[in-house]
């Protein structure tokens, strides 16, 4: 089995892929675990995008599953998540507890690469088309994953990041963040403010951006995010936060993902932004690429992947092949 990286031809520029080095991982206070399962169903469907490493689990970011089908007695859902992440060699996604232990990893069989509409624009942002099996009990339970509609995430408004970077501890005096490192792979949650709306330029990566500040002392619950929560989801949330670090994740508004973490950058200096790309303006081409899978499935005669031929047909070009 091979999995297949493609790009979602929207504009007319054809991109190569280049490989690139993840940067360190860090996340959330250790303090701030999201148990799995979670209290908040909606939660379970945030993922590990990982790869087999001498037989471990590698954590390479997070995933959000956004929607779910069956074809021809399989079952097979759509998870959103970061550009590099694929890049970097993902290769399959894990339902996780709050220790880091796996529950169960499913393959992730195509990715789908994005272009803006205008030619330019390259958002940090992949889907991957991930085949579960045949359907039971587990499939039917995950919960798809909203994404925000009408309009974008706004400054000021209040996000919560569910991701499995490494943990941290908050110093009492300082408020500062320190990285613990070794500890990626368990599920985690920081809460922030929208401090920007900027146009990011990152490499090859050219995207609407949502940014986030590490501030001391911040907002409760206030964390860092760095390689193992690339293409974690960015839920708009409640502005009003438990006083106490630590306390209840915030209560989620319409559990909708307003941005995908990216790249980001230091955090752990006061006020160094972090940033997403904003899942607003590139809401209808990932939509659309989740319907392109499902038809092509439809279409294809193999019934536990999609046709390669068929998706390049509609896709435009094929990036490149990686075996697993």
């Amino acid at each position: 089995m091979q999995m297949r990286n493609q790009v979602v031809r929207i504009g007319l520029a054809v991109w190569g892929v280049v490989a690139m080095a993840l940067p360190a991982v860090a996340t959330g206070p250790n303090n701030q675990v999201v148990p799995n399962p979670a209290v908040d169903a909606n939660l379970n469907s945030v993922v590990q995008m990982s790869f087999l490493n001498g037989g471990n689990n590698q954590t390479l970011g997070t995933g959000s599953i956004i929607d779910k089908f069956t074809v021809r007695g399989v079952g097979y859902f759509c998870v959103l998540t970061a550009d590099h992440v694929i890049a970097g060699g993902a290769t399959r996604i894990s339902f996780q507890n709050g220790n880091g232990v796996p529950l169960t990893t499913f393959p992730i069989d195509y990715s789908l690469r994005f272009i803006g509409a205008n030619g330019v624009d390259r958002p940090d942002m992949a889907l991957s088309l991930v085949r579960f099996g045949a359907p039971n009990a587990a499939f039917n339970n995950v919960v798809n994953l909203s994404l925000i509609n009408g309009a974008a995430i706004a400054q000021g408004a209040g996000i919560s990041v569910v991701g499995f970077g490494n943990t941290g501890a908050i110093n009492p005096v300082t408020n500062v963040l320190s990285v613990q490192a070794g500890t990626a792979g368990t599920k985690r949650y920081q809460n922030n403010l929208v401090s920007a709306r900027p146009a990011i330029i990152d490499g090859i990566y050219r995207y609407q951006g949502v940014e986030a500040q590490y501030n001391v002392p911040g907002v409760a619950g206030e964390g860092g995010t760095f390689g193992g929560d690339s293409g974690a989801p960015y839920f708009s949330s409640s502005t009003t936060f438990d006083p106490d670090d630590g306390g209840p994740l915030p209560a989620l508004r319409n559990n909708t993902i307003a941005a995908v973490h990216t790249l980001g950058v230091n955090v752990y200096n006061n006020g160094t932004p972090h940033a997403g790309v904003d899942v607003f303006t590139y809401r209808q081409a990932i939509v659309d690429t989740c319907n392109l899978y499902q038809s092509t499935l439809v279409a294809s005669p193999e019934p536990t992947s999609v046709s390669l031929l068929v998706i390049t047909s509609v896709v435009g070009v094929v990036l490149r092949r990686r075996k697993r």
